[in-house]
């Protein structure tokens, strides 16, 4: 009996010491790993090239700080440095890419309701709603959802068979007000022989918004109706909206981007051709259409979600058969930059919006063998760029400007020029914004300065 006890212990002797050794074992092997992962992740952020631009943001990244005096000494250096760091480390579009398939799998994030700080409180208070606060109601009580960043939605978003995203859109009138109030200030100044037209874009979610999230986002149009109803009787109001609106079976808008398509640009185009009396010519038989494939566009760059990167779209633009030539301009001094075409056929696919006057220009200039005796001049933002090329079959010169960076009084920069008419294009987004507003508002009274006379004439 005493043997075998004697066996026992020497057995579970035995035991304790193999797995202590395989613990032990099994502790160096990690710690060595742990150790070779980390001075190898350590050479790599040190030695691989970093990368310059995102593709998925569509964006340059940060840039390596230069190491000065007074950069170190007040501390921005340092700054810089570490926002440059983080900005650019190896691989980055492969892990955020990965980040999010990995969150997919887990089901974290798959079908996201929204994107952006979003913050929903529950309020019965019936007081008035800030500009940037969306009402719903569930079983009889007010939600308060609060967008910082107007809010992105892609869970059940189809458009044209495919999933999609669309930007959520926040009415403020008070914004409206005094978009209206600054075009009825330029017609004014540009006089009864000018023609100013306004053109308010509908963007995507007024046409595609599930029902399930209609609370969350105003009514575009409401937006519109009141900017139209708020200018003087001599602007003249160009109905884009109505236009979109019985083609929104048609590709008018991107998927996975918050601009719309080349063909809803051509609408709005058609808009104003007929506001002026003029015959659009027709998209399917007047212009040459080129497709790009591959496409995934900003509202992926906002997200990163994995439903946008997984629904790549085609993108397809026109280029009219009416002879020009463009110039483009730096946007203070006037001075010419480059010449060529509107469209940069050499774009990257996967940034394809950037065909558009030369990958989006601050100051354009078009010239045509028209004899219509007419010059434009168009004010946008980004949504323009679609819109200028089709204006060669209507003008024989236009004046295309980014009012948001443009460097001369934009009234006495029209006179200057003979223009005779005026075009105000924006989306229904930008013109609730303060910053093209007060950008629009600034052009129209700051003072002039010594420029480079335009040397196209």
């Amino acid at each position: 009996m005493k043997d075998k006890t004697e066996q026992r212990k020497n057995e579970n002797s035995q035991g304790e010491s193999v797995c202590r050794s395989l613990r032990e074992s099994y502790e160096r092997i990690s710690t060595a790993l742990f150790i070779v992962s980390l001075v190898t992740v350590g050479l790599c952020l040190v030695f691989i090239e970093r990368p310059v631009f995102s593709e998925s943001e569509k964006r340059e990244l940060a840039k390596k700080p230069v190491l000065t005096y007074k950069s170190y000494l007040d501390g921005s250096f340092s700054a810089e440095f570490s926002k440059y760091f983080s900005d650019t480390v190896p691989f980055r579009e492969q892990l955020v890419s990965l980040c999010a398939e990995y969150n997919r799998m887990k089901g974290i994030g798959s079908a996201p309701k929204f994107y952006g700080e979003v913050t929903a409180v529950e309020d019965n208070n019936n007081g008035d709603v800030p500009p940037n606060v969306t009402v719903s109601e569930e079983n009889g009580v007010k939600i308060y959802t609060v967008f910082t960043n107007n809010g992105i939605i892609v869970d059940g978003v189809k458009m044209y068979g495919g999933n999609a995203g669309v930007m959520l859109f926040k009415e403020d009138k008070a914004l409206g007000t005094r978009y209206a109030d600054i075009i009825s200030r330029y017609k004014a100044a540009m006089g009864e022989d000018v023609n100013v037209y306004n053109l308010v874009v509908p963007t995507a979610v007024e046409f595609y918004l599930p029902e399930k999230f209609s609370g969350y986002s105003s009514s575009e149009k409401d937006a519109i109706d009141h900017i139209y109803n708020s200018y003087t009787e001599d602007v003249i109001p160009v109905d884009v909206y109505s236009e979109l609106a019985a083609h929104t079976d048609e590709y008018i808008y991107l998927r996975t981007d918050h601009h719309w398509s080349h063909r809803g640009a051509y609408y709005a185009y058609s808009a104003l051709a007929k506001a002026m009396g003029a015959v659009p010519k027709d998209i399917d038989k007047d212009y040459e259409a080129i497709t790009l494939e591959g496409y995934v566009g900003s509202l992926y760059a906002y997200t990163n979600d994995v439903t946008l990167k997984n629904s790549p779209e085609s993108f397809t633009y026109y280029k009219p058969k009416t002879p020009y030539k463009a110039y483009y301009y730096d946007n203070k001094t006037l001075e010419l930059q480059s010449e060529g075409s509107l469209f940069n056929d050499e774009v990257d696919p996967r940034s394809a919006y950037g065909v558009f006057l030369c990958s989006d220009f601050v100051h354009t200039k078009i010239v045509t063998e028209n004899s219509t005796g007419r010059k434009v001049c168009v004010f946008k933002e980004s949504y323009g760029n679609a819109f200028a090329p089709y204006l060669v079959d209507l003008f024989d010169e236009i004046y295309v400007i980014d009012i948001r960076y443009f460097g001369r009084n934009a009234v006495d920069y029209m006179k200057e020029k003979g223009i005779t008419d005026v075009v105000f294009l924006n989306n229904a987004f930008a013109v609730t914004t303060s910053n093209l507003v007060g950008c629009i508002e600034e052009r129209y009274s700051m003072a002039d300065f010594e420029y480079e006379s335009d040397t196209s004439e």
